[in-house]
């Protein structure tokens, strides 16, 4: 092998995500534990998820504040809000504040099933609506209680079942 090819080689496996890498929640943070060590990517102690996009590049997190006196009865889980920053622990941006609404369709305030779309530039989740099920949010506003199949760029594909039990009956 060339000294080029070797020097390429090292740059990439240097500069890329260990598929071993992995996220884990401590006292309230979030911790990133690689080959090289670990490191708190967060100092708030009142994380309650977080997960990695899959080029490992960045972590999504959701931090969880209780109640206020004031939101108690309109938000008696609380509130969270959805943080974005890069696996150096820098680069760290607020991406929503998590509101109560007189109309449970447009609540955002329990952050919850976070995840990355494959490609790595969307983060979907799921908020508390009712007493027996979450609300996922689109442009187009509403929640809904069918499951859908729908592209990475929102748009609906089909229809695949009104419940998730019924979802579930029709997977191999």
């Amino acid at each position: 092998m060339s000294r080029i090819a070797a020097a390429v080689l090292l740059l990439l496996s240097l500069s890329s995500p260990s598929r071993a890498d992995s996220l884990e929640i401590v006292k309230g943070d979030v911790v990133l534990r690689t080959g090289a060590g670990e490191q708190s990517l967060t100092q708030s102690h009142d994380i309650s998820k977080a997960v990695s996009s899959p080029d490992g590049a960045w972590i999504a997190y959701v931090r969880h504040f209780p109640p206020t006196k004031e939101e108690e009865e309109a938000l008696p889980e609380g509130r969270s809000e959805l943080w974005l920053v890069d696996r150096t622990g820098t680069n760290r941006r607020l991406l929503l504040t998590g509101t109560a609404n007189g109309e449970v369709e447009r609540t955002t305030a329990e952050i919850n099933n976070i995840l990355f779309g494959l490609a790595g530039d969307r983060i979907y989740f799921l908020t508390t609506a009712w007493a027996v099920s979450n609300a996922i949010h689109r442009d187009q506003g509403g929640s809904y209680d069918d499951i859908w199949l729908v592209t990475p760029d929102g748009k609906t594909v089909r229809r695949v079942a009104d419940s998730m039990e019924k979802a579930r009956r029709k997977m191999p």
